[in-house]
């Protein structure tokens, strides 16, 4: 049984005594302990000798003790001790009489009842499990949003105190309804006065009892809000009133809000200071909208405002400020809106609200609320009071000019007092007082238009006040500031720039060009500043991560931005062409002796702003007029590639190199296509030809030369040359091949395209080593060419002579590409143009003859040529070796699987499309009476190709070419011609079908062995 006993009660000490006790008597020696209580032994626990027949010293202590010999507190009280004790217990000699001890059923049934009655008061696992000697507990882990959590909790905690003051006020208002129709107004008024005292005096009772102490506060705040209800409804609830005198009315609902903010004072959380202070502004909303009223509800906030100060209260503080806020908006509607706020609520409104916010903006400022972290709760309740203080004196504002020196001050005094915050370590409440004196300042900005500033002026100082603040958060090293401030400022500039095209004003150009001016030194400034940093800082004002770990401020493009907005400013202005170069020569020299390399992006908007100015200037201007305009910015843009080479590291000599010669190129470009275009509109298309040519000899000599200028802008000219060609192009799609005029016996088109081809092929041989884009270019030169040569022939030669040209240049094209390896497609383009020669011949057959006596207008000759210069070009290839794609051509090499497809089946794409030219040729040329011979002697000749070749297709073909003759032989000729015909035709025929039969069984050998080797 004691085996049993251990079995079951593993983790607990089983007493001999007790079995003894139970199995007739038996002494028990000694007590048997689990391993832990040899370990640590309890005295109590220790083993004792009883009498025979009797019990243990069993109490309830020393059971309990049983416990503490493990190490574990029992989480039973004294008495559940006790009681469970008894149960499980009871007296021994009762139990012996009841049981007979020497029964082996009882003595069993009784230890299982017992390890069971232990079992049920053995404590569960995790009541007994204690950290181990030495462990730390594992930290705690939040599961919840911690502010979520404590609002939980306390609705939680109060739900039924909040739900049960609820239900009181209805009470009491249904008792005062009830009231109503059985007492008069007075007695209703003390009625509900006699329930808030009732609830005050239990409140007071329940507070001496420590379990009911949190449902006191709960009644007493419901005796304050019936108090309040009571007061109220004696002024103004119909039925409750029973005074008429308005300042008595006041002065009964004064002292209901009094002691609500008694209550408030008193009160032991915020929870309930909140309540009181809610329920006396709301009675104070009732009231009819005064001046009174005004500073009755500003003295409730006031005085909430003060309780936050006293105590650490974040909600009440949030609560009370929001309340003001909506309070302020309520108060404003009820008055008719701003036009009808007198000066005798405006003041008092404006005091009460400079009086509430400073007492609540200064909460923060100390130092319990010392922390690096951010904190949201305070950050919340700050950011609602700065909004009340901001919707106050927007409400009650006066509108004055004076306001903006006041706003100036206000934010010069929160910028100066956010600093106290930094040095007591609040850096929350640091950088949002510093961003909100801020804001202040740019209100007081906007407000200088009620001194008669325009809105540029306004936003030129804006920028300043922005730039300032930036820099100042830059030597803070605040990066929330400063991060803030570059956006606010890079915006400023950016709608200055847009409200500057809408607000451009002809008749004040000069005012207007001094906003400009003042809006490029403080972009200016911005850049020399972020050039002041130190190395490797980032800069600034940039919050995009486009400079990494270089000093370039975003600032330098802006002020280039705005020099070039000085051109729109002074658009019409005279002498601007030569004024603006020349002071951006200076800006430009400046920029390069101080190394602002911030500025190097700006300098190509600088010349953009130029280009446009004197382009649209060009106009106005004769071409002699033009060129001396012009002059200046050619000179600036010359300078400024010559500078390039000076005082500068190298990717900014780089830099203003391609964008000088970038601009200049341009400016170029445009202005010769402006002075020729009055002549022809031919010209600009020809001259930007010619200048591609230039721009290729600039690129070859910048790559050959030592001379710095030229050679760090060759990017410029290449990508200039390859602009031009593509200029030239859309000018000959649009203007050359329109033009039909002649020039002598030529079209000038004509000669165009024979110059273009000239020009092309200068840059096809021209070198490309160290190109940017040519080295890839280059190649397509030729089949550019190739395109202009077919261009101009197909528009110069007539429909007739087109497949002689075409079949032509497919054996110049074909010679070509196996004499010269770097052309090895031309091979591919060979044999396109073989079948363009036989489509065409094959349709234009089919066209009427010209009605002219020259044997050169006669569509049969140019078809029988072209079908001679078909069959040149199908021996030449036929003859030849098969050709490989050449490793030089780069072209070439992505046709290389066409290349090899067409050399595996070179025969088909061979002598098809001559079969079906010379057949179509021959029907639509020759007289029909004729055709089946002809085109018998075709399918004979067919018929020997395929011997020749060895290919059974062609001979298939030629039988079933021969299948269609016979057909029309028998269906065509039999009923159509004359006798004679039919001889002609059938002897023909007959003796072709001989020949081709003679030919087959003398070279059958052929076709055969021809089998045997596939």
């Amino acid at each position: 049984m004691l085996e049993r006993a251990l079995l079951e009660n593993p983790d607990r000490s089983v007493s001999r005594a007790a079995y003894a006790g139970n199995s007739g008597g038996q002494t028990a020696p000694a007590t048997v302990q689990k391993p832990s209580d040899f370990m640590h032994p309890d005295p109590s626990t220790q083993s004792q000798s009883t009498a025979e027949g009797s019990w243990p010293a069993a109490t309830p202590g020393n059971y309990a003790g049983s416990n503490a010999g493990t190490g574990v507190r029992s989480t039973i009280s004294a008495e559940q001790e006790k009681a469970a004790f008894a149960r499980q217990f009871p007296n021994p000699a009762t139990s012996r009489q009841s049981v007979d001890p020497g029964s082996p059923d009882s003595q069993r049934d009784a230890a299982a009842a017992m390890a069971q009655r232990e079992s049920n008061l053995r404590p569960s696992a995790s009541e007994t499990a204690v950290p181990a000697p030495g462990a730390t507990a594992p930290p705690r882990q939040v599961t919840k949003n911690e502010s979520w959590k404590r609002l939980e909790e306390k609705i939680s905690a109060n739900w039924t105190g909040i739900l049960g003051a609820i239900i009181l006020v209805l009470g009491a208002g249904f008792l005062a309804v009830y009231a109503a129709l059985s007492m008069g107004p007075f007695f209703r008024f003390l009625l509900v006065l006699a329930i808030s005292g009732g609830l005050f005096a239990g409140s007071l009772f329940l507070k001496r009892r420590k379990d009911w102490e949190p449902l006191s506060y709960w009644i007493r705040s419901s005796s304050g809000a019936v108090l309040l209800l009571a007061c109220l409804g004696s002024a103004m609830i119909p039925g409750m009133q029973w005074v008429q005198n308005e300042n008595l009315a006041l002065a009964i609902i004064l002292i209901g809000v009094a002691a609500n903010l008694f209550f408030a004072w008193t009160a032991s959380a915020q929870t309930f200071a909140t309540i009181h202070v809610l329920l006396s502004v709301i009675a104070l909303l009732i009231l009819p909208p005064n001046a009174l009223t005004l500073s009755c509800i500003g003295g409730v906030s006031l005085f909430s405002a003060y309780l936050s100060h006293r105590s650490k209260w974040e909600f009440h503080l949030l609560q009370t400020m929001a309340v003001f806020f909506l309070a302020n908006l309520v108060f404003g509607y009820r008055l008719g809106g701003l036009e009808s706020i007198t000066s005798l609520i405006r003041w008092p409104a404006l005091g009460w609200t400079t009086l509430v916010s400073i007492t609540a903006l200064s909460v923060h400022y100390r130092s319990r609320y010392s922390t690096a972290a951010f904190e949201r709760w305070p950050f919340l309740s700050h950011t609602v009071s700065w909004a009340a203080a901001a919707a106050g004196f927007a409400l009650y504002s006066t509108g004055s000019r004076w306001n903006t020196p006041v706003l100036f001050l206000v934010a010069l005094a929160v910028y100066l007092n956010a600093r106290r915050a930094r040095k007591i370590s609040i850096r929350w409440l640091y950088v949002t007082d510093s961003l909100i004196s801020l804001f202040i300042a740019l209100a007081g900005a906007i407000t200088l238009g009620r001194w008669s500033w325009d809105a540029l002026s306004i936003m030129v100082l804006s920028s300043a006040l922005i730039l300032v603040f930036l820099v100042a958060a830059a030597e803070e090293d605040e990066t929330i500031p400063r991060a803030v401030g570059s956006v606010l400022l890079h915006l400023s500039w950016i709608t200055f720039a847009f409200a500057f095209f809408q607000l451009r004003d002809p008749e004040k150009w000069a005012f207007q060009s001094a906003l400009i001016g003042a809006m490029t030194c403080i972009a200016w400034a911005a850049t020399y500043y972020a050039h002041r940093r130190p190395s490797g800082a980032m800069a600034f004002d940039d919050v995009y991560g486009i400079s990494g770990e270089s000093v370039k401020s975003p600032s330098g493009l802006f002020a280039g931005l705005f020099f070039a907005l000085m051109n729109g400013a002074l658009w019409n202005q005279p002498n601007t062409e030569f004024i603006l170069p020349a002071a951006a020569l200076v800006f430009v020299a400046l920029n390069q002796s101080l190394k602002l390399h911030s500025m190097f992006v700006g300098h190509a908007l600088i010349l953009v702003g130029l280009h446009a100015l004197v382009s649209y200037r060009a106009f106005d201007h004769s071409p002699i007029e033009q060129l001396i305009a012009d002059a200046p910015l050619m000179a600036l843009l010359m300078a400024m590639l010559l500078l390039s080479a000076f005082k500068l590291s190298a990717p900014l000599q780089r830099i203003q190199a391609l964008a000088s010669a970038a601009v200049l190129a341009l400016h170029i470009t445009f202005f010769a296509a402006q002075l020729s275009s009055p002549y022809s509109e031919l010209l600009p298309g020809l001259i930007w030809l010619l200048l591609s040519i230039v721009a290729l000899e600039l690129m070859q000599i910048a790559k050959r030369t030592n001379f710095a200028p030229l050679k760090l802008a060759s990017e410029s000219w290449e990508i200039w040359g390859l602009a031009l060609l593509v200029l030239f192009l859309g000018s000959h799609l649009f203007f050359h091949l329109q033009s039909e005029e002649l020039l002598w016996v030529f079209r000038q088109r004509l000669l165009i395209q024979l110059l273009a081809v000239a020009v092309f092929a200068y840059w096809a041989f021209a070198p490309s080593e160290g190109s940017l884009v040519f080295g890839r270019i280059r190649p397509w030169f030729w089949e550019l060419i190739l395109v202009f040569i077919s261009m101009a022939a197909g528009l110069e030669l007539g429909s007739v002579w087109l497949p002689v040209l075409w079949s032509a240049m497919a054996i110049a094209l074909d010679f070509t590409g196996r004499r010269v390896g770097f052309l090895s497609r031309f091979r591919v383009y060979g044999m396109a143009y073989f079948w363009t020669s036989a489509t065409h011949t094959a349709t234009i057959s089919s066209g009427h003859a010209a009605a002219s006596a020259a044997w050169t207008d006669q569509l049969w000759v140019g078809g029988l040529v072209a079908i001679v210069g078909q069959l040149a070009y199908l021996v030449l290839v036929f003859k030849s070796r098969p050709g490989e794609t050449d490793p030089s051509d780069t072209i070439g090499l992505h046709l290389a699987k066409l290349n090899g497809l067409l050399n595996h089946r070179r025969n088909t794409a061979l002598f098809y499309p001559v079969f079906l030219s010379i057949a179509l040729f021959l029907y639509w040329t020759f007289d029909h009476s004729l055709l089946t011979l002809l085109w018998m002697v075709e399918v004979f000749a067919a018929y020997s190709i395929s011997l020749y070749v060895r290919e059974e297709h062609f001979r298939y073909a030629a039988i079933v070419g021969l299948g269609l003759c016979l057909i029309r032989l028998i269906f065509w000729d039999l009923n159509q011609s004359t006798w004679i015909m039919r001889a002609l035709v059938f002897l023909g025929v007959g003796f072709i079908m001989i020949l081709m039969n003679t030919l087959y069984n003398r070279f059958r050998d052929r076709l055969d062995s021809n089998k045997e080797n596939e």
